[in-house]
């Protein structure tokens, strides 16, 4: 049996060895079997490409051999009626921004822009009519320069005769919109309401990003603060001031190589599918963690060679994943501020009297939760062909705790209330607490003040979670402040993609500002990011590009933001001359 089996596995002896994610060796990662592999199609330059072969090329490539295929005569009706089609959805690829992506590229690596205007390309094809579509940020991911190509898809839909409804921060999208709702005027509690709606006209109160854009001027370092000057090292070649990778060999990255100054706030731009993600976290972002690792000056690899890694104590990358998946996480949990607000309760004479402990006021311990609802304050009602419903528990209605629990109060609340305090709230209820305090005060600084300490992590949109995330590592160091005067502790690298998707701009002066609190503390930060706000106020910026796919993947600039204004090459610089305008 095991002979016959054979004929069917790898040929390799160790193909039980294989795991998750190997290139089967069998068909070489193609997936189809050897009789599919050999059917070909020719073009009249000679050329015969497989359908997987096919597949690797980009819509560019794959439109220009489909033009130049040959066939016999009997097969041109069947080319005649298909390949018009497949070249008019090609097109509309190019048109959203996603022309250097290849046919067979993963959906598990695209980023969620990148999927969406896929999406929006497919809609685009199908050539319907009297469709209403709803569009969360379409411009996420998306140069300027490649922002144009992607309304003017979305006005090709509104020709088709449907109608878009956009929720977007981009100031240009907005410009172009035939009507405009503002929801607000705040955020949390403090949002919520109607604040303008009707047509873009001179009369009317534009959304805050456009009426108010002359506040992005609040944080312009570009212009108005003193930045931080570069270190010399670029000059004098002192490696203790800069990250260095050279000849880096990754996707369409070939023999590139990135000075990154320490202790400072660095950006990579560039047009979508230039390198960017690929070089800071395919490359930079591993390389850097083996290096602090085994504690090497110098790494060398395939992927290139990495200089000055080991001056970092850690790399953390701050993505914008969810903090949690469960109800049973929220963002007092995630700051590590929950242990700290049991602990008060357990010291309360009532709680001595009756033997609590700081597990008592825990929803995730028996003994002080509701038991009918596991301390999650909500009961599940699975529905038959409905999702699920969730209904507020009758018995605690809603608080997660026992009666017994909820009885006990500090400063004439429960726990159950201090769950329901917001960040700015807490963090006057908690002044006598340094720790506490901080924590709370550093979250209303962000601009997280009108969260609530127990909400629901999972409801979080992707920039809050990323600014809680940003928040926390900050929180870390009031705990660490004593210990590092004592001990001098190495600073930390901080890699971020694109922090600025979703955020209003109002929201994203408040990302600005945290981010230099964290280099303040001697810590370095890398930007990917596409915003002209972030990188006019940005220390160093490297370009990748000049294109994207394979006419990408090489550094076009290193320098300041002011150095790119004069720089020819780039397609970022004529962005900022307008920004600075």
């Amino acid at each position: 049996i095991f002979d016959w089996m054979k004929e069917d596995l790898p040929a390799s002896d160790d193909w039980w060895l294989m795991k998750d994610g190997d290139t089967c060796p069998k068909c070489d990662g193609q997936r189809l079997g050897v009789i599919a592999q050999n059917v070909v199609l020719g073009d009249h330059s000679g050329r015969k490409l497989s359908l997987p072969q096919l597949l690797s090329c980009t819509p560019n490539e794959v439109i220009q051999f489909l033009k130049d295929l040959e066939v016999e005569d009997s097969k041109k009706l069947v080319i005649e009626s298909t390949v018009p089609e497949i070249i008019q959805r090609l097109k509309f690829m190019e048109n959203v921004g996603l022309s250097y992506l290849s046919l067979d590229r993963e959906t598990s690596t695209l980023s969620g822009g990148e999927a969406q205007r896929i999406r929006l390309a497919g809609q685009l094809g199908s050539n319907l009519s009297g469709v209403l579509y709803v569009l969360d940020e379409p411009s996420i991911g998306l140069h300027p320069a490649d922002n144009q190509r992607l309304l003017n898809s979305l006005k090709q839909l509104l020709k088709n005769g449907n109608s878009l409804l956009v929720v977007e921060h981009d100031q240009e999208t907005i410009e172009q919109a035939d009507f405009l709702i503002e929801i607000g005027p705040e955020a949390g509690i403090r949002g919520g309401n109607l604040v303008s709606i009707g047509k873009t006209n001179a009369s009317m109160n534009l959304e805050l990003s456009v009426a108010e854009n002359s506040s992005s001027y609040e944080f312009h370092t570009f212009f108005d603060q003193k930045r931080k000057s570069v270190p010399k090292g670029k000059k004098n070649n002192k490696s203790e001031n800069w990250l260095r990778i050279k000849d880096v060999k990754f996707r369409n990255i070939s023999k590139a190589s990135v000075d990154i100054p320490i202790a400072l706030l660095s950006v990579c731009c560039g047009v979508s599918g230039s390198g960017k993600s690929s070089l800071v976290r395919g490359v930079i972002l591993p390389k850097v963690k083996e290096s602090i690792l085994e504690n090497k000056t110098k790494l060398v690899s395939p992927l290139g060679t990495l200089f000055a890694g080991n001056l970092f104590s850690q790399v953390i990358e701050v993505d914008q994943k969810p903090i949690g998946k469960t109800s049973r996480s929220a963002p007092v949990t995630y700051l590590g501020t929950w242990d700290r607000i049991r602990s008060l309760f357990a010291q309360l004479p009532q709680s001595k009297v009756r033997g609590y402990g700081p597990s008592t006021f825990s929803f995730n311990v028996k003994g002080g939760r509701c038991e009918k609802c596991k301390g999650n304050g909500k009961i599940k009602l699975e529905m038959n062909f409905l999702p699920d419903s969730y209904v507020s528990c009758s018995s605690c209605d809603g608080a997660r705790f026992s009666p017994e629990v909820l009885e006990l109060k500090w400063n004439q609340k429960n726990i159950a209330e201090i769950l329901a305090l917001t960040m700015e709230e807490a963090s006057h209820f908690f002044e006598f607490d340094y720790f506490l305090h901080n924590t709370f005060a550093l979250m209303t600084e962000t601009g997280l003040g009108y969260l609530t300490l127990g909400q629901s992590s999972p409801t979080l949109s992707g920039g809050e979670a990323q600014r809680l995330k940003l928040a926390s590592e900050l929180v870390k160091s009031l705990d660490r402040s004593k210990y590092s005067r004592k001990q001098k502790v190495k600073p930390t690298l901080y890699i971020l993609e694109e922090p600025t998707i979703g955020l209003h701009h109002k929201d994203r002066i408040k990302l600005f500002r945290l981010l230099r609190r964290l280099v303040d503390e001697g810590n370095t930060v890398v930007v990917i990011e596409h915003d002209i706000d972030l990188i006019a106020n940005a220390d160093y910026v490297f370009e990748m590009g000049p294109a994207g796919g394979l006419e990408g993947g090489k550094c076009i600039f290193q320098g300041t933001p002011t150095e790119l204004l004069a720089s020819k090459k780039s397609l970022t610089a004529p962005f900022l001359q307008k920004f600075s305008s």
